[in-house]
């Protein structure tokens, strides 16, 4: 599994997501599974995209019913995968967990 985990600042607006490149041939747009936070709410939020800045911006512009009560959102965590498959069974693993959970395993290198 190749992935690339990335504490995002709080404070930016639109993370950006990158592109990667396998094997140096082809273009790929790389899988996100991030982790969002509400002040407002004091809740987590998981979820997987290839475009993490468009996403954010459906978050918190409450098109997403379920968490448009937690508005404003902020990425507190993202990782990068190759495939689809990969994302969504880490996304799988963090909503089994918890997200706070799992981000308190991974801030002490669980």
């Amino acid at each position: 599994m190749v992935w690339d985990q990335e504490v995002v600042s709080s404070n930016l607006a639109t993370p950006t997501v990158e592109l990667s490149y396998r094997w140096g041939l082809f273009l790929f747009m790389s899988f996100v599974v991030y982790i969002l936070y509400s002040k407002t709410t004091s809740k987590y939020y998981t979820g997987s995209t290839q475009d993490l800045a468009n996403r954010l911006l459906e978050h918190n512009n409450g098109e997403t019913k379920s968490i448009k009560n937690g508005i404003a959102w902020v990425v507190v965590w993202r990782a990068e995968f190759q495939t689809r498959a990969e994302a969504m069974a880490l996304e799988t693993k963090i909503k089994k967990r918890g997200a706070k959970r799992f981000l308190e395993d991974v801030s002490r290198g669980a």
